[in-house]
């Protein structure tokens, strides 16, 4: 299945695409996306890795609701997650590119049922 896009998760509630094949910067692309100067990654699973604002918390970004909820059904219980989050595939390579089709499918959906029952609009 061919790549689909990567997502964005507000701490608002918005989920927005992004092609990161478009773009001959990836990290570029994470620092516009991201509103931020320096980026840290957190591995959801072998394949799927959420990118966030790497002093986030140090400058006091609002708590990313979704994010912090997606991480916890992936086991990543020890904090919670600031600011805008880039989610994306991590190919054989270890590049970051866009999640498939069907991964954001499953991403949307979840991520929907957590924003409807946790994320105050």
């Amino acid at each position: 299945m061919a790549d689909a896009a990567a997502l964005i998760v507000h701490p608002d509630g918005r989920v927005d695409e992004v092609d990161l094949a478009s773009t001959p910067s990836t990290l570029k692309l994470f620092y516009e996306q991201l509103e931020c100067t320096d980026v840290d990654v957190v591995r959801l699973t072998d394949s799927v890795d959420m990118w966030l604002d790497g002093e986030g918390l140090i400058t006091g970004r609002a708590l990313n609701v979704a994010a912090t909820l997606l991480a916890r059904l992936y086991g990543l219980t020890h904090q919670g997650y600031v600011g805008p989050c880039l989610l994306c595939r991590v190919d054989d390579d270890g590049d970051s590119v866009n999640l498939t089709a069907d991964q954001v499918t499953a991403f949307r959906a979840k991520l929907d049922d957590i924003i409807r029952l946790y994320v105050r609009r």
